[in-house]
């Protein structure tokens, strides 16, 4: 079923029963997991907000009068009752996560995002995940990159999920290519199930395979068979050199020659310390796309490029590489989507959240042939004075430089709504 959305622009719908119900048996459901890590986790559990989201979402006017946790978001200021019911699929997050709404971030939200964001999305790069699918722990080598408890959502089901785009992008019908989180350790064969379970009832949404280099060809074919998935999801975490890997040691051939049988896509973060400029991941693309010619490859985040010049380097040879279409999650340079836009077929390039690292706020930042995540706490340390220093979400950096972009080369509304919907469902092969 498709993800609905209330009318009403510019701030949260009103969610329905069902919804506040999903809500709170996540929250709970969630509350009971937090116990059996709380050795792990930096964020205890309280009581008292628990009561509080109860509240809200049973009682509405008497809610009205409680303190919030934080500022509560986009209320619509015509009655009580109705700007807290509206607002508790949003407290949840707030409470049990740490997506806090800021009067930046409406800022930015209703000055330059409502009106260009499409109504309707396919998100074509989105992580799922339940943090108990998770081996790692701090003793591990190398250890996990991010833990799960530092990820602004905790557990990101398909309620989860739709409550993050209620937050930061109100009014919006959805639909997703659902991945699991790529742990550096993980019980894969339960992340896989539990992916699939989320797209189950939704058939214009679609689940990806986690598949660690080290997995079986038939065990890779008979779970895709056996739970559907549309997709495989390789990552370089799981090859023997995480930073200098090839497409081969991420998603050996016989994962490939599954998924060529299968007409499967492949979602590929390539490796590489000049990402796409390299001559070998640039290689590896076109002996592998002739010798497996059913295969398509998306190029996660703009076939990693995040600075603009890996992208304009391989252009010239990666435009006429086949079966080949992008994402463009994560990325928030201006500069790469002006690149991107301007080398590649408009029908080939697709809007991805990569949530949950986009929920976090901050900026992906260049400099020389080098490119990283700017964080919130980098920020802070920096001590700005002479302006608002405050970072808002990566989401809305990303889309801030995708809209500069299509606005400067005056891309049409019709040609908009492909990159933010129509290109994923025909290359997914979804029906209308």
């Amino acid at each position: 079923m498709v993800h609905q959305r209330a009318p009403r622009a510019g701030a949260p719908g009103l969610p329905g029963r069902r919804r506040r119900q999903q809500a709170l048996a996540l929250h709970l459901r969630m509350r009971e997991r937090q116990r059996s890590v709380a050795q792990r986790s930096n964020q205890p559990f309280i009581d008292e907000e628990l009561q509080t989201f109860t509240n809200i979402n049973r009682t509405g006017h008497r809610a009205a009068q409680q303190p919030w946790p934080v500022e509560a978001p986009w209320l619509c200021g015509r009655c009580a009752l109705h700007s807290t019911i509206e607002a508790g699929t949003i407290l949840y997050l707030m409470i049990e996560h740490r997506l806090e709404i800021t009067d930046l971030d409406r800022r930015i939200w209703e000055e330059e995002l409502a009106d260009f964001l499409p109504e309707q999305l396919y998100d074509a790069h989105v992580h799922v995940y339940d943090p108990t699918h998770c081996t790692s722990t701090t003793d591990d080598e190398p250890t996990e990159g991010v833990t799960w408890w530092e990820r602004p959502v905790h557990l990101m089901d398909r309620t989860a999920l739709d409550a993050c785009y209620d937050t930061l992008y109100p009014g919006r019908r959805l639909n997703y290519l659902m991945m699991g989180w790529v742990y550096r350790r993980g019980d894969w064969d339960a992340a896989n199930e539990f992916t699939a379970a989320q797209t189950a009832d939704d058939p214009r949404s679609v689940a990806f395979m986690l598949t660690p280099a080290a997995f079986d060809a038939r065990h890779v074919a008979e779970t895709v068979d056996r739970l559907g998935f549309r997709g495989l999801k390789p990552y370089r975490w799981w090859a023997d050199d995480e930073n200098e890997c090839r497409i081969t040691d991420m998603l050996p051939e016989p994962l490939i020659e599954v998924a060529n049988d299968r007409d499967l896509v492949v979602m590929m973060h390539l490796g590489k310390s000049r990402a796409i400029a390299d001559e070998e991941n640039l290689a590896d693309l076109e002996r592998l796309t002739r010798q497996y010619p059913r295969v398509k490859w998306i190029l996660a985040h703009l076939a990693r490029c995040l600075v603009a010049w890996p992208l304009e380097e391989a252009a010239p040879r990666l435009r006429d590489i086949p079966n080949i279409w992008f994402d463009f999650s994560s990325v928030t340079s201006t500069d790469v989507f002006m690149a991107a836009l301007r080398n590649f077929p408009h029908d080939r390039i697709m809007y991805g959240s990569d949530f949950p690292v986009d929920l976090m706020k901050g900026q992906y930042i260049g400099w020389g042939k080098a490119w990283a995540h700017l964080t919130e706490d980098m920020i802070k340390q920096m001590g700005i004075t002479h302006c608002d220093p405050r970072p808002t979400f990566i989401g809305y950096e990303m889309l801030r430089g995708a809209r500069r972009a299509m606005l400067n080369l005056d891309l049409d509304r019709s040609t908009v709504e492909d990159i933010f919907y129509h290109n994923a469902v025909r290359l997914l092969g979804i029906n209308h």
